[in-house]
C-alpha cells in the first residue's frame, strides 16, 4: 500500500464531476442515492522470507458501487471502470481491473441497496 497510490486513486474518482460528491473511503453513513466506496488495503507484505525479502509489487483496491436501484449501482460501476481501468498514477503505477462481482441486492439495508464489487490492482512501477 502506498499513500500516493491511495491518494491518486481517490483523486481520479473525485475528478469526475458526477462522482465528486459520492466517493467515500470505507463505510458510509447517511449515504446518498448512489455512491462509491473505496476500501484500500491496510498494509503490505514486506517481511523476510526463507528465500529472501518479499517484494510485493501489487496493491489491490476493492470498490463498491452502490445505488437504490440496480441501474444506479451499474451507472456508478461504469463510471468507476471508465476512470480507473488502465489509469496510470504518476510515479506510482498502473491500475488494472481483474475482478467484477454483481449486481447483488443487500436486503439487510434499509432501504435495500444494489451493489457491485470491483477490484483494481495497482502494479507499482
Amino acid at each position: 500500500m502506498s499513500a500516493e497510490g491511495d491518494a491518486g486513486l481517490l483523486a481520479r474518482l473525485r475528478s469526475d464531476a458526477q462522482l465528486a460528491d459520492a466517493v467515500y473511503e470505507g463505510t458510509v453513513t447517511n449515504p446518498p442515492a448512489r455512491y462509491v466506496s473505496v476500501f484500500a488495503p491496510i498494509g503490505s507484505d514486506d517481511s523476510d522470507r526463507l528465500g529472501g525479502p518479499s517484494n510485493v509489487n501489487e496493491t489491490t483496491y476493492t470498490i463498491h458501487s452502490v445505488g437504490r436501484t440496480v441501474e444506479q449501482a451499474k451507472w456508478a460501476a461504469r463510471r468507476v471502470q471508465s476512470l480507473l481501468t488502465d489509469y496510470v498514477i504518476e510515479d506510482v503505477g498502473r491500475l488494472t481491473h481483474p475482478v467484477s462481482i454483481g449486481p447483488r441486492l443487500d436486503r439487510d439495508a434499509n432501504p435495500p441497496l444494489w451493489f457491485l464489487v470491483d477490484q483494481y490492482d495497482l502494479t507499482h512501477s
